[in-house]
């Protein structure tokens, strides 16, 4: 019998994500997402068929996400690998700030640091060349006319420590903070997936950070 490609999926319940299930449910495909709610997550079930399986991810928390890793590991028989890691799960906290369990800001602890632990955890299971994909963001880039467009103004952290600790600017509104905890979450995906391509040859695993443009309601 021939095995079945496995793919790893974040934020698979709506969006883009869903989409990327939707297009991967295939009888020679298995499809490993992780939901928040695996019990509600019923357009993800219709979309993904026979070929899903659904574990609980909290991506914000890193003993979630640990929990995720280590579930997904013991799915895989011993000679199995993961054909691709699609890190896509992501948010922007409303205009107060909230930290997550760990005590990290939770834009920057959804959409950058959870995805960081995870990919370093399933980094040895993947196959040769396996791709690991992060929905990324041209919010980041002062220059984006459609982000200034919508109140954007680029990454202005300058260390990374800085947003995952909230040290943010006061000299602005909390709408304004919001959005450049987003924006710099995101910078952070396009850093960390440069420095994986750097270190990592294609031959191992290849790294991807794509921006999927305007992407109102998801």
């Amino acid at each position: 019998m021939q095995k079945k490609s496995i793919f790893i999926v974040t934020g698979g319940t709506s969006g883009i994500g869903l989409e990327v299930v939707r297009t991967l449910a295939k009888p020679s495909h298995r499809i490993i997402v992780g939901a928040r709610r695996p019990n509600t997550a019923t357009e993800l079930r219709k979309a993904g068929g026979d070929s899903l399986t659904i574990l609980p991810l909290d991506v914000a928390s890193l003993q979630s996400v640990r929990f995720f890793a280590s579930s997904v590991r013991h799915l895989l028989e011993s000679n199995d690998r993961i054909s691709a890691l699609a890190c896509n799960a992501g948010m922007q906290a409303g205009k107060s700030m909230k930290m997550s369990e760990d005590g990290v800001e939770l834009t920057f602890a959804t959409n950058h640091l959870g995805h960081f632990l995870l990919t370093h955890e399933l980094l040895p299971f993947l196959e040769p060349g396996a791709a690991v994909i992060s929905t990324a963001s041209g919010t980041h880039d002062p220059q984006d006319k459609l982000a200034a467009r919508f109140g954007f103004r680029g990454g202005i952290f300058p260390s990374a420590q800085r947003v995952a600790s909230g040290d943010i600017d006061n000299s602005v509104s909390q709408k304004q903070q919001s959005m450049d905890r987003y924006a710099t979450s995101k910078l952070c995906n396009i850093l960390f997936t440069m420095e994986m391509a750097r270190r990592i040859p294609s031959s191992v695993a290849r790294f991807i950070a794509f921006d999927p443009g305007l992407m109102p309601g998801t």
